[in-house]
């Protein structure tokens, strides 16, 4: 089974320090190292696609995401889903602050279906999931069926992660949730993770999350 790697690289605010660039790039690199290192493909993906671009091309709202980008810049991974499934039978998609700490290590559960990830829904209630994306993965099949529910679906008020939750809602059979906590780890969930395969920076402020990534690799490397 062929397996590809893509990141979806948001647009990076003018008030972005020096050091915030030098972190995501850290990451980045590391991220397409370990994917050479496992033979998997990469791919780096800076904006939509034209179909996806059309839910948004109208859209105007002041709501933003809590780091002053636009909601729409969280939902471009998605945009390429489609051509990634005709592409793949495997895709693993990490957001762009989260570094691979232990590249030795191989990406588990290739030969499962579903949307493979690590936490369980609360009784999937919508008021008591905030599902995090920052490393997911999923079959050709799941990700053309996340891919078009969300063509029909899109709420352009809300975080990626309350779409996936309403998604997993409508499709609880895609929810597959054996992925090890140690494969996205972040800082405000996980105290303590000696084991940890990829730190995902998620959650702290830009200009911190540098900091955050010298103590942990400092601490567990």
């Amino acid at each position: 089974m062929n397996t590809v790697i893509y990141q979806f690289e948001y647009p990076r605010p003018d008030k972005v320090s020096d050091k915030v660039h030098f972190f995501l790039d850290q990451c980045i690199e590391s991220i397409q190292e370990y994917a050479e290192r496992h033979g998997y493909d990469y791919k780096l993906f800076t904006d939509f696609t034209p179909e996806f671009g059309e839910l948004w091309k109208d859209y105007s709202t002041d709501i933003t995401h809590f780091d002053g980008r636009g909601w729409k810049y969280h939902y471009g991974w998605v945009s390429h889903l489609k051509d990634l499934a005709f592409q793949y039978d495997n895709i693993i998609k990490m957001d762009t602050d989260v570094y691979a700490m232990k590249p030795e290590i191989e990406f588990p559960h290739l030969d499962k279906s579903g949307f493979v990830t690590h936490d369980r829904p609360n009784k999937f209630g919508i008021d008591k999931f905030n599902h995090n994306t920052g490393v997911i993965k999923l079959d050709k099949q799941t990700a053309l069926l996340y891919y078009e529910w969300t063509m029909k679906n899109l709420n352009r008020e809300e975080a990626d992660q309350f779409n996936t939750q309403r998604f997993l809602i409508d499709n609880p059979e895609c929810f597959n949730p054996i992925l090890d906590r140690k494969f996205n780890c972040t800082p405000g969930r996980d105290k303590e993770f000696p084991d940890v395969v990829f730190y995902h920076a998620a959650g702290i402020p830009d200009e911190t999350k540098y900091n955050a990534l010298c103590t942990t690799l400092e601490k567990y490397t």
